[in-house]
């Protein structure tokens, strides 16, 4: 009986490492089915996973605790030395993944595994973040704007995680506030002059023809400068522009650049983008400053 049930006990974890390792088998990175099922998995099959792959145990398990008391194991793993992934396992409703993982990687996982799935486009103070949902599953790809280092980060968690443990490890932070900044010529009674220019409103702009539309444009459009590709340049460029109340552009501005002409493109190719639909705040229009990275990858 005990041989018979180590066998079945093997079997069960092969299987389990099967199912991680065989959708990703060429990539030293994640395929979106292997991060979801990081969201339900136990930490056994999690540790499993991870030593298979190289990820090592970086600190034993501790009690971490959210800001309602709900108390949760958080267990760290690390690997090549820059890489970390954070586990919160709760007794009933699944993990909060954290991952910090390698600007390649986060690239795959953005344009190769998600890039064809519709997403929910937020900008959170210096934050682009990117939203899927699978279910009640949600995977969020956040990359930080105005920085030199990547510190580009993947979230995974669900609704019932994230109200319980909001604030959490700083893992989300606040929306409820309306950053709000003037420009050089603001109206001076200060009742929402058509000069002001909003960080965060209640509806985002998005372009006329959805997100769906924008990456049709960016196929269309977007060129690989010859200098970037000659010394295979890889990135993510961020622009910053303002969206008007008419949805037209304006204002540019690089926060992130790569270099070899891909910070120039990127700014050429928002220029000429059709028109949005601008963002509102309070029933009406706004001018919106936005946040938006623009991938450069050669095949």
């Amino acid at each position: 009986m005990s041989s018979r049930f180590n066998s079945l006990y093997k079997g069960a974890v092969l299987a389990f490492v099967l199912f991680f390792t065989s959708w990703n088998a060429e990539a030293s990175c994640f395929s979106r089915q292997q991060l979801y099922r990081m969201q339900t998995s136990s930490l056994e099959d999690i540790q499993t996973f991870f030593k298979a792959e190289g990820w090592a145990l970086a600190e034993p398990s501790s009690v971490a605790e959210g800001t309602s008391g709900f108390g949760f194991k958080k267990s760290v793993f690390t690997k090549n030395g820059n890489e970390r992934v954070v586990v919160y396992t709760s007794r009933t409703d699944g993990n909060i993944i954290q991952l910090k993982v390698s600007d390649a990687c986060f690239q795959t996982i953005s344009g190769t595994e998600f890039g064809q799935f519709s997403r929910k486009l937020s900008i959170e103070q210096d934050k682009v973040i990117k939203e899927y949902r699978n279910e009640n599953q949600i995977l969020q790809l956040v990359e930080y704007a105005g920085t030199e280092v990547s510190n580009s980060e993947i979230l995974i968690f669900n609704e019932t995680l994230k109200s319980q443990v909001k604030g959490l490890g700083q893992l989300f932070s606040s929306t409820s506030s309306i950053v709000r900044m003037q420009t050089s010529n603001p109206s001076s009674n200060g009742n929402g002059s058509p000069n002001e220019v909003y960080d965060m409103v209640e509806t985002l702009p998005i372009p006329d023809d959805g997100m769906a539309g924008w990456s049709n444009y960016l196929s269309a459009n977007l060129g690989y400068p010859t200098t970037a590709r000659r010394k295979g340049i890889e990135g993510t460029v961020i622009v910053a522009f303002i969206v008007n109340t008419d949805g037209t552009v304006s204002d540019f501005e690089l926060l992130r650049g790569i270099g070899g002409g891909c910070d120039e493109e990127a700014i050429r190719i928002v220029k000429n983008s059709p028109k949005w639909t601008p963002g509102m705040q309070d029933g009406k229009a706004v001018r919106t400053r936005m946040r938006l990275p623009i991938n450069f990858t050669l095949e």
